[in-house]
C-alpha cells in the first residue's frame, strides 16, 4: 500500500499545471457475446475457454442431418431443372426457326413450356440459397482474432435462436484500450491526439499513448468525462492512472 501511495504522489507531483490527471481501467479492443443464429442441438465444440482463434474460425456447430439432406435434394432439382430447359429450350428455338409452317398454338406451346422450365430452375436455385442459408445458420465463426475468455453451452445442448442465447464469450487478445476518466472542467482542452503517460497499479514503469477517442457527453453522476487510449500488450481488467499532456 505504501508503494502504491508513493507512486500516486510522485504522479500528483510531477503534473504540470496544463497536464490533466485522468484514472483508467484496461477494456478489451473488441469483444463480443456469440450464439447461433439458428436453432438444434450442439454436435460439435472446437474450442475451450483461454483458447486464441483466427476470424471466420469454426467454433461450435449444431446438429444439421435434415438440412443437409435438404441441400443435397435441392442440388438434385437444380440438374433436372437445368436438363429440362436444355431440352425446352432447344425444341422451342427449333419451332421458331420454322413458326410460318406450324401453327400458333404449336408454337405457343412450346414457348410456354421453355418459360415453364426457366421458372421451375429459377425456384430450384431460390430453394438451394435457402437451405444453404439455414445450413450457415447452424456454424459459429469466431468475428475476429482473439481469445476465448467463457463457455456458457455443452456438447449436447439445445439451442433456441429466439432465446439469444450465448455460447462463448470472445475478446481481442493483444489489442487493449484504456479507458480514461477525467474531470469534466477540462472538457474544451483535452483532445485526440494528446499524449497520455501512465502507470498501471502496482508497477513503477512509465508507459505512453495517445487520446484515440473522446466520448460526446460527461457523466452526470461522478461529473467524469471519458477518453480512450488505444495500445497492446496490457492485460485487461487491470487499472491505474496517468495525466494527459496538454499542449
Amino acid at each position: 500500500m505504501g508503494k502504491i501511495f508513493g507512486v500516486l504522489m510522485f504522479l500528483m507531483m510531477s503534473l504540470n499545471a496544463s497536464d490533466v490527471y485522468a484514472t483508467f481501467n484496461v477494456k478489451a479492443k473488441n469483444s463480443a457475446d456469440l450464439g447461433f443464429s439458428g436453432s438444434g442441438i450442439i454436435k460439435d465444440i472446437r474450442v475451450d475457454i483461454g483458447d486464441s482463434v483466427s476470424k471466420n474460425q469454426v467454433l461450435a456447430v449444431l446438429e444439421s442431418e435434415d438440412i443437409d439432406s435438404n441441400i443435397q435434394t435441392a442440388k438434385t432439382n437444380i440438374e433436372n431443372a437445368k436438363i429440362t430447359l436444355k431440352f425446352a429450350k432447344r425444341d422451342y428455338e427449333r419451332y421458331s426457326k420454322v413458326k410460318d409452317l406450324v401453327d400458333a398454338y404449336t408454337l405457343d406451346k412450346y414457348k410456354k413450356a421453355y418459360e415453364s422450365a426457366q421458372s421451375a430452375l429459377n425456384q430450384a436455385q431460390s430453394s438451394s440459397n435457402l437451405q444453404t442459408a439455414v445450413k450457415n445458420k447452424t456454424v459459429l465463426k469466431a468475428p475476429f482474432d482473439g481469445v476465448i475468455t467463457d463457455k456458457l453451452l455443452e456438447l449436447g445442448d439445445v439451442v433456441n435462436s429466439a432465446g439469444n442465447k450465448s455460447i462463448f464469450k470472445i475478446q481481442s487478445a493483444s489489442d487493449v484500450k484504456l479507458i480514461l476518466q477525467f474531470d469534466e472542467k477540462y472538457w474544451e482542452v483535452v483532445k485526440v491526439g494528446q499524449k497520455f503517460i501512465y502507470r498501471l497499479d502496482g508497477s513503477a514503469s512509465k508507459r505512453e499513448g495517445r487520446i484515440s477517442k473522446i466520448y460526446p457527453s460527461a457523466n452526470p453522476k461522478n461529473h467524469k468525462m471519458t477518453a480512450e487510449v488505444q495500445t497492446n500488450g496490457v492485460m485487461v481488467g487491470l487499472f491505474g492512472d496517468g495525466k494527459i499532456i496538454i499542449k
